[in-house]
């Protein structure tokens, strides 16, 4: 098992009209606006779910794949210590003009139990919100 820090909700939320860089593996790049980021469902407590929705440049349509995803700065790829989250982008609906949208689903182990879960009658062990935001490979 590999561990991967996921960008949390608060994270990607402050990023909203951020421009992002999407890596295939093949090395081809793009980049994409953040336009979108929601809150989702959970399974339980244990978990909380959110997703975020990138709008591709006119004409670029991508097929559903695993990319690694970082913020861009200012025109350039941020390299001295970013994030690079490998995460699976989806095609949904197109934006109203038209551009591709791609879709990542965050399902990760909540930052703690919440009391609905600590007063349950089944005792939770922290082995079972380990390892927050990983992939398993």
């Amino acid at each position: 098992m590999t561990d991967f820090k996921m960008p949390s909700f608060a994270q990607l939320q402050a990023q909203l009209n951020a421009t992002f860089s999407l890596r295939n593996a093949e090395g081809f790049t793009v980049s994409a606006e953040l336009i979108d980021v929601y809150e989702g469902i959970a399974m339980n407590a244990r978990y909380v779910c959110f997703s975020m929705q990138l709008a591709l440049p006119p004409d670029v349509n991508l097929p559903q794949a695993v990319y690694a995803v970082h913020v861009v700065n200012e025109g350039h790829e941020v390299s001295n210590g970013a994030e690079e989250w490998p995460l699976l982008l989806t095609p949904v609906m197109p934006c109203e003009d038209d551009r591709a949208r791609m879709e990542a689903v965050f399902h990760v182990a909540a930052p703690a139990p919440s009391k609905a879960v600590a007063a349950s009658t089944k005792p939770v062990s922290t082995e079972e919100y380990e390892p927050t935001g990983s992939l398993v490979t």
